[in-house]
């Protein structure tokens, strides 16, 4: 302690000097390939009108879908529907959409098919044991056959796809 209050203190030390921080480390910008432009399409027919070009069934089971008087999502939507009213849709749509046609006559076809095999196990059903013990369990598992075969048939006519039934009677061509 100094002896004296009003003598001058001693000067402090030198602070050491401050560590400076290395640069950052140099990261690289990302290369970013230039956009892929696909080719211009062909410029489809307005909707309401034929297609230029006749139509050709399809060779890999895919609907035509847009190939008719209609739009491509009418198409696939009245396709779709057609798995579950046949008649109605199909006589309805049948000469403005190829893909309506083809799916609706197939989906018909199924239908009748299904219709005859239930008229023929009912009229078998008159037939006292074997009414009850076969014809019955088979009515049962025809009609659940046939429900599950049409929600298939939906689920492929909406992915675009033709969906031929296993089981079917060509009555209508």
């Amino acid at each position: 302690m100094p002896d004296h209050p009003d003598e001058p203190q001693p000067p402090l030390p030198p602070a050491p000097p401050a560590a400076t921080p290395p640069p950052p480390p140099v990261i690289p910008a990302p290369v970013i390939p230039p956009p892929v432009i696909p080719p211009p399409a062909e410029a489809a027919p307005a909707p309401g009108t034929a297609p230029s070009v006749p139509f050709t069934p399809p060779t890999a089971e895919k609907l035509p879908f847009g190939a008719g008087v209609l739009s491509a999502t009418d198409d696939q939507f009245y396709s779709l529907l057609s798995q579950f009213i046949p008649l109605i849709i199909w006589l309805w749509k049948k000469d403005e959409s190829p893909a309506v046609d083809m799916a609706g006559k197939e989906a018909l076809n199924f239908h009748l098919t299904v219709v005859i095999g239930l008229a023929v196990l009912t009229l078998a059903n008159a037939i006292p044991v074997l009414g009850l013990c076969i014809f019955t369990p088979m009515f049962a598992l025809v009609s659940l056959a046939a429900m599950v075969l049409c929600l298939l048939g939906a689920l492929k006519t909406s992915d675009g796809y033709f969906y031929k039934y296993p089981v079917n009677l060509r009555l209508i061509k």
